[in-house]
């Protein structure tokens, strides 16, 4: 029975040691990622539809332009 209690207390401390090692790599982790989300917060915030409608009207206006510089050269031709 004595061997068990000291297992018991042995394996409690190596328990307790690598609770308090884990615990701590957490507690930093979770401060880098929200002190990551105070300083760029805003950049995770975006609205990925109105940034793609924007870039299909630039590209829908680059074309348009190509297109109609395509057919002037070829009529001045």
């Amino acid at each position: 029975m004595d061997a068990y209690k000291t297992n018991m207390q042995t394996w409690k401390e190596q328990y307790r040691t690598w609770m308090t090692s884990r615990e701590k790599a957490i507690g930093e982790a979770e401060g880098t990622i929200d002190q990551s989300n105070k300083d760029y917060g805003k950049m995770f915030q975006v609205n990925v539809l109105s940034h793609w409608s924007i870039l299909g009207l630039l590209m829908t206006g680059m074309f348009a332009l190509i297109f109609w510089a395509q057919k002037r050269k070829d009529a001045a031709v």
